[in-house]
């Protein structure tokens, strides 16, 4: 059998075919850890701060190469208190003036209430269910966000640890990926 072994790598065509499969592998596996890295990768959500939307033990798309956010996205992000990745949705975007006035989310002093198409929660929602640490009047830095998640009576976001800074965004959750029966988009 070793002489069987020797002569597969004597011969030319053989050595070719063993180098193409070392290429091909080697090139996959570049391109898998290149994409994961830069372009997108699964995520597991580990809180309830976005429930109905996301829930504990859910694997979203993150997608990295977004670089418009607008309001409603739902993004992953640096923790600006922790080493902890968070997931929020976006509330407030640059240049923006927060407001809190009676327990509501004022943005350049008109009430915010979201698109309630884009969960089963009311947005309209008091949000005095957690301290607002940040003082109201907040204007937004041309790199600066506000985030909440849907859940807002356990969700730690900008009410507690202010504005949040674009570098520190990783991606946008695009889709749930698992479990099964929750497969879908996010808008």
């Amino acid at each position: 059998m070793r002489i069987n072994k020797i002569r597969l790598f004597q011969d030319p065509a053989a050595r070719r075919e063993i180098a193409s499969w070392v290429l091909a592998i080697s090139l996959a596996l570049s391109f898998s850890m290149a994409t994961r890295a830069y372009a997108f990768e699964p995520r597991r959500v580990q809180q309830t701060s976005m429930y109905p939307t996301l829930h504990d033990g859910d694997i979203v798309f993150l997608y990295k190469l977004d670089h418009i956010i607008r309001r409603g996205d739902i993004i992953v992000f640096n923790s600006p208190t922790s080493s902890e990745k968070l997931i929020k949705r976006v509330i407030g975007l640059p240049g923006e003036t927060i407001s809190f006035e009676n327990g509501n989310l004022l943005i350049n002093g008109t009430r915010f209430v979201e698109n309630s198409d884009r969960t089963e929660t009311d947005y309209g929602q008091s949000i005095n269910s957690s301290p607002v640490v940040i003082p109201s009047g907040t204007k937004l830095g041309e790199d600066e966000y506000f985030v909440m998640g849907d859940n807002r009576d356990v969700s730690y976001d900008s009410r507690s640890f202010g504005p949040i800074k674009r570098g520190s965004i990783l991606g946008k959750a695009e889709a749930v990926l698992w479990p099964v029966d929750r497969i879908s988009t996010l808008k």
